[in-house]
């Protein structure tokens, strides 16, 4: 860790509320702001496979919008989690709609 605490540079505390010593296992995740086009390659009610514009690492949850031929309604949307994605061609999993 590159960054120093108060008490390692003798700055005076400036907080709030004190800090405590604590070392614990953490789990994160990166959640990146990101937008694209593409185009459904097959579609079925568990997963579609998909030409996507950008690289979208695996694990990543996408809202989709797509409209149903003949239908002039709203288009229809999914949560997808990519699954897998080999040079823009990308396996999603539905998680709902």
């Amino acid at each position: 860790m590159a960054n120093k605490t108060a008490k390692q540079t003798g700055d005076q505390e400036k907080r709030n509320s004190p800090r405590h010593e604590s070392i614990k296992k953490i789990k994160y995740k990166v959640l990146i702001p990101m937008e694209g086009k593409g185009f459904t390659q097959n579609i079925s009610k568990g997963g579609y496979a998909l030409f996507l514009d950008k690289e979208v690492p695996p694990g990543s949850v996408l809202e989709l919008k797509f409209q149903i031929p003949g239908r002039d309604k709203e288009p229809e949307k999914s949560i997808v989690k990519v699954i897998w994605q080999k040079d823009y061609l990308t396996g999603v999993k539905v998680l709902g709609r």
